[in-house]
């Protein structure tokens, strides 16, 4: 299945450039988001680490430009997809790019990762308890 793309926003289009990029703070601005879906086993950095009969591998994406609590903007990435049996690894490739140094883009990375609930669930140990109600 080839990369599907939408972009949405309540304001203008958002604008995404010809090599996918955006310009966050305008996403801001508009109060956007870009959008879109694709099938993990098609990509080339994991179609290697999915099972032969593990099936697709559906993600669904969002980026809005949103202003956080403290009136900042920020951008919000929602990712929602199932995984088939047999990932090992989840590898994220995280592109950032603006006016800051490159030291500055490393911390505002690492922070993130620090207080991200769904980094946190991945990489630590779940346990899942289920409890059957027969009714």
């Amino acid at each position: 299945m080839a990369r599907r793309r939408r972009e949405e926003n309540a304001g203008a289009p958002a604008v995404r450039r010809r090599d996918g990029s955006f310009d966050a703070y305008d996403l801001v601005r508009r109060g956007g988001s870009l959008s879109g879906r694709f099938d993990a086993t098609t990509l080339p950095r994991t179609v290697d680490r999915v099972a032969a009969d593990g099936g697709p591998a559906q993600v669904s994406w969002r980026i809005s430009g949103i202003t956080d609590p403290s009136g900042r903007p920020a951008l919000e990435v929602r990712i929602d997809g199932t995984v088939p049996p047999g990932y090992e690894t989840v590898r994220c490739l995280v592109r950032l790019k603006g006016d800051a140094t490159p030291a500055q883009l490393k911390e505002i990375h690492e922070s993130v990762r620090r207080t991200s609930p769904n980094y946190f669930t991945l990489a630590s140990p779940v346990r899942i308890e289920t409890e059957l109600l027969v009714e």
